[in-house]
């Protein structure tokens, strides 16, 4: 009978990217992983991530113990815990009384340590493809833009953070090309039912990518090294998000050019 590992965090989005390369790596050893997550994330690990087993959180089996849901969800899940014979727990919410990152580290960096995972695995995040899908999305990007994915020199951008505040793409010559033409700039934005992943195949075919510290900065800097050996993005730039203080960040990423940050 396969040993059990038990996750615990049921969101967010950002989160999900940083703790899936450590879901793998026990499957990888030979565990099965047990992972609930709440409905918003449900539909990315149960069908794209095929090393784990989902569960699905609802208010009606883990109703809600107060205004923060990922708190109510670990309370849960501890007791859960509790109740079952799971070989490992991996508690990596943070929603306890006491914090557990530590001096100099951040959220991420917290969440290996704690998995007892070489950080180094954050950057090897891998997902079962729904081609068909990248495929509709590619065509829907394709006709907005006026582009071809695979011929035409663009950059993207994601500006717009889950707490709702926007950033601004500064004004820098890096955006014309050698003609003096300006570069096209595809936004990463809500479309349909499409996932984040679903926009890789646009992802690694730009020239240059720009991200404020979000979950699609998350999936990026999770299959970063798989888009540096293709070759074809020039540069990673992070953007300050315009909620945070100048020099406030909370990332490591170690991959990506910081200097266009406030």
């Amino acid at each position: 009978m396969k040993k059990t590992v038990l996750i615990i965090q049921s969101g967010a989005m950002g989160d999900i990217f940083i703790v899936a390369p450590i879901a793998r790596f026990y499957f990888l050893k030979g565990y099965e992983v047990i992972w609930p997550v709440r409905q918003p994330y449900f539909t990315l690990v149960n069908d794209y991530l095929p090393y784990v087993k989902a569960i699905f959180i609802d208010d009606k089996h883990y109703p809600l113990l107060g205004n923060d849901w990922l708190r109510s969800d670990t309370i849960h899940l501890q007791k859960m815990a509790k109740n079952n014979e799971y070989d490992i727990v991996l508690d990596l919410a943070d929603r306890g009384l006491t914090p557990m990152e530590q001096p100099g580290e951040t959220f991420e960096e917290t969440k290996y340590r704690l998995a007892e995972v070489p950080y180094a695995f954050k950057h090897h995040f891998f997902w079962k493809p729904n081609q068909e899908k990248e495929s509709d999305l590619v065509a829907i990007i394709e006709e907005n833009y006026d582009i071809n994915i695979k011929k035409d020199f663009y950059n993207i951008a994601h500006l717009q953070s889950s707490h709702g505040d926007r950033a601004t793409m500064p004004e820098i010559t890096r955006y014309k090309n050698g003609i003096g033409k300006n570069v096209p700039l595809v936004e990463i934005t809500k479309i349909r039912d499409f996932e984040i992943v679903d926009w890789y195949p646009i992802i690694e075919n730009a020239n240059e990518i720009f991200c404020v510290e979000s979950a699609v900065h998350q999936f990026i800097d999770g299959c970063i090294h798989r888009i540096m050996f293709n070759k074809k993005v020039k540069m990673f730039r992070l953007l300050s998000r315009s909620s945070l203080n100048p020099g406030q960040r909370y990332t490591k990423s170690e991959c990506w050019d910081k200097s266009l940050m406030r």
